[in-house]
């Protein structure tokens, strides 16, 4: 593990898989921990900052319902509301990081959802 690394897993936990997707190994400050069946994000809004925990059921859920919802300009995913564009980057950036970790589950659970996984 390079010295980036190491001084990143002290202050919060991430998967070591994951440090593949990000140049230099420099994952955003806003992933808190990363494991394979969920996500803790830090949201900063109105009252301060928020930790919240995302799942492979709620990226799946998202892109199952609300995706594909062209007539709200707010979504929601996980516990996390708030502009569609924001969380539509949140949403593709955490379908990427199960795509690497947790691929076997995330196309199980994808058919509850009536998605075809095609990674």
């Amino acid at each position: 593990m390079t010295g980036k690394m190491m001084e990143n897993k002290e202050s919060r936990y991430i998967n070591p898989k994951v440090y593949d997707l990000y140049r230099d190994g420099e994952i955003p400050e806003y992933f808190k921990r990363i494991c394979k069946e969920y996500l803790v994000v830090l949201v900063n809004d109105y009252p301060g900052s928020n930790e919240h925990k995302i799942t492979i059921d709620d990226v799946l859920k998202y892109y199952a319902i609300q995706a594909t919802n062209i007539t709200s300009g707010c979504r929601t995913i996980g516990t996390v509301s708030g502009d569609w564009r924001n969380i539509d980057c949140l949403a593709k950036e955490c379908l990427e990081i199960f795509k690497v970790i947790s691929m076997e589950t995330l196309r199980k659970i994808s058919k509850k959802w009536g998605l075809t996984p095609r990674f």
